[in-house]
């Protein structure tokens, strides 16, 4: 190996490595940028998923109009799991609410958080009816049949999920 001394040579060529160590974080990876393209998606359904929220609250909160018949032991409709399952339904729906608006605000901002919480909602918002479904199940007898209709919800939960891991518009876009 020969050390070049002429003061006059071009510089010698460096690694990625080298470069991002010598002159700040690596360049940024080329490819698509900004909310687009399949980013659409997802963010229609974080927009509209406080509306289908409202109208699950709605409902929760109409059986707080029948909370007596159905907690009161003795009566026709009692079940011991029914205040649970309604208690249930309106904080898990209120948190999610919730959750859904720090997700969306950081999702217009292109936080580089974005990725880690647009995943953990995906997940809170299939969990959430999962155990909502099955408290019911409980108490109906139905068991866990209406489990099997959020299959397709469980399923774009996995394919979003996935693609915020691996998109490169996801790794351009999601920076701040």
């Amino acid at each position: 190996m020969s050390i070049d001394l002429n003061p006059y040579a071009a510089p010698a060529a460096r690694s990625e490595d080298q470069r991002a160590g010598a002159d700040g974080p690596a360049p940024e990876v080329m490819g698509p940028k900004g909310i687009g393209g399949w980013l659409i998606l997802p963010l229609i359904g974080l927009c509209f998923t406080p509306v289908i929220l409202a109208r699950e609250l709605s409902t929760a909160a109409r059986m707080l109009e029948v909370w007596d018949t159905l907690t009161t032991p003795g009566s026709g409709a009692y079940h011991p799991l029914w205040g649970a399952s309604i208690v249930f339904d309106l904080a898990g729906g209120l948190l999610l609410l919730a959750f859904t608006v720090v997700v969306a605000i950081h999702f217009f901002r292109k936080s580089r958080h974005t990725p880690r919480l647009m995943i953990a909602w995906l997940v809170a918002r299939v969990a959430f009816p999962m155990v909502s479904v099955a408290l019911t199940g409980a108490i109906t007898s139905t068991g866990l049949g209406g489990v099997v209709t959020l299959t397709p919800m469980v399923l774009g939960s996995v394919l979003w999920s996935a693609y915020f891991v691996r998109s490169v518009r996801v790794k351009n876009t999601f920076v701040r």
